[in-house]
């Protein structure tokens, strides 16, 4: 497990081939892009943790992260009212 010291540097991106899942207590959510919330940013659909628990302020927050190779598990909530933290790694999609 590992803290996460600054959300707002951790980001996905579309093109980069990332699948972002939100999950609150069982239940899926689907995250708004940053270009779907602030179209000016230009053509590649990125959102960062940062974004995310703006989108969704609940604690108790899982978002798993997929790309073709790779994937992490995220966590907000669980360990501490304030933090995000890194809990898992995957080997390509779960």
């Amino acid at each position: 497990m590992r803290k996460i010291e600054n959300p707002s540097e951790i980001s996905f991106s579309k093109m980069g081939m990332d699948n972002v899942i939100v999950l609150l207590h069982g239940e899926v959510l689907k995250p708004k892009w940053l270009t779907e919330l602030i179209p000016e940013l230009g053509y590649d659909e990125t959102i960062t943790l940062d974004a995310i628990k703006k989108q969704f302020p609940y604690n108790g927050l899982m978002v798993i992260v997929e790309r073709p190779l790779s994937g992490k598990i995220y966590r907000f909530g669980n360990y501490d009212d304030t933090t995000w933290h890194q809990v898992g790694t995957m080997d390509g999609y779960a």
